[in-house]
């Protein structure tokens, strides 16, 4: 509600090198560069392997709208981000799986925080897998580099973990890229494991412009505003101090803390909380009903199928109407038809009932 939701991958770090890309939205144009230089996918493997990962894992549609002359979506705005990676660097994924078909998939769940498939790519299972940064780098034992496999050592692990945090820092989302190029067919969560690290993504969500007007109309309607989000926690405090939700001395709070605290300690931390990072829907519900217990009136924003209790037990559960499932919007009291959070400050503004 307070970004865009309109995912782009402005950055790829692979073989030890950033490469900047150009374009905004989800159109499929863009240059790419390194150290300020436009580079040619087809002569820098690396590149070519990032964006044969992030086409396998990406489940998105992207399509033309002549009549809006726009580029919706259909799917996961992160998935749509990389499936236009990939087609900036000349991979369409309808070719690709024409010559690589999918032989079996793990799709992304917020438990595990990865996507995987197994594609008969040359005349083997390629294993890809692109999740949360932390998650990939505890299940990978090698790292690509320059066309070959290199043991993950010490140092590699903490260049790389330094390398996400600063990408996180800059307000990006960060997902990683790992592979197994000869795996097995079957595929389950047992099987994840001893992977090859590749890289990473970093992407960014624009704000919406009138975010801090908004901002400033919720702060004078005596509403406070906190954000709970999937992203990282270092991610998270970016965005949430651009929007002007996270303050110096504010606290961040991750879904692992939450489930180390007991609702009491809970509730003792919600006065200097504006951040709820890397929660699940089970950790949603929690949020709301601790507020609610300090005798909070609660508004809840959501749109999966999973954050149909928050909304339920949120005192006004509010859906997204273009994005939000079926499910999400039964479940809420009022539904935004733009997702936009300006429109419920402009409501409370101007003394509506919602």
């Amino acid at each position: 509600t307070i970004t865009k939701n309109e995912m782009v991958v402005q950055k790829v770090y692979v073989n030890g090198k950033f490469f900047e890309v150009e374009g905004s939205g989800y159109e499929p144009t863009g240059t790419i560069q390194l150290d300020g230089r436009v580079v040619g996918a087809v002569d820098r493997p690396d590149l070519i392997l990032s964006g044969k990962i992030a086409a396998f894992c990406a489940n998105a549609r992207v399509m033309f709208s002549e009549k809006d002359n726009v580029w919706p979506i259909a799917g996961d705005p992160t998935e749509a981000a990389m499936l236009v990676l990939a087609e900036k660097l000349g991979i369409r994924k309808d070719d690709l799986e024409r010559k690589s078909p999918l032989v079996n998939e793990i799709p992304f769940d917020y438990k595990l925080k990865y996507h995987a498939t197994i594609h008969q790519h040359e005349n083997k299972n390629f294993l890809a897998v692109v999740g949360a940064p932390e998650v990939l780098l505890n299940l990978s034992q090698n790292i690509w580099s320059s066309g070959k496999n290199h043991p993950l050592k010490k140092e590699d692990r903490e260049k790389l973990e330094s390398v996400f945090i600063a990408m996180s820092q800059e307000g990006l989302r960060v997902v990683a890229l790992a592979e197994i190029s000869n795996s097995q067919e079957t595929l389950s969560p047992e099987e994840i494991k001893d992977l090859t690290f590749v890289g990473f993504f970093g992407m960014k969500d624009t704000l919406r412009p009138e975010v801090a007007e908004a901002m400033q109309k919720t702060i004078s309607a005596g509403v406070r505003v906190v954000m709970i989000t999937g992203d990282h926690k270092v991610t998270a405090q970016a965005i949430a101090k651009e929007a002007g939700i996270y303050k110096d001395n504010d606290i961040v709070l991750t879904g692992q803390e939450i489930d180390d605290f007991s609702d009491k300690e809970l509730a003792e931390k919600l006065e200097k909380t504006s951040v709820f990072a890397r929660v699940t829907p089970e950790h949603k519900l929690k949020i709301v009903q601790a507020y609610k217990a300090t005798g909070e009136i609660v508004a809840m924003t959501g749109d999966g199928v999973n954050d149909a209790p928050s909304l339920v037990a949120a005192d006004l559960g509010v859906a997204m109407g273009k994005i939000g499932t079926e499910v999400a919007k039964e479940a809420a009291d009022i539904v935004l038809l733009d997702d936009n959070f300006g429109s419920i400050v402009s409501a409370i503004e101007e003394g509506r009932s919602i």
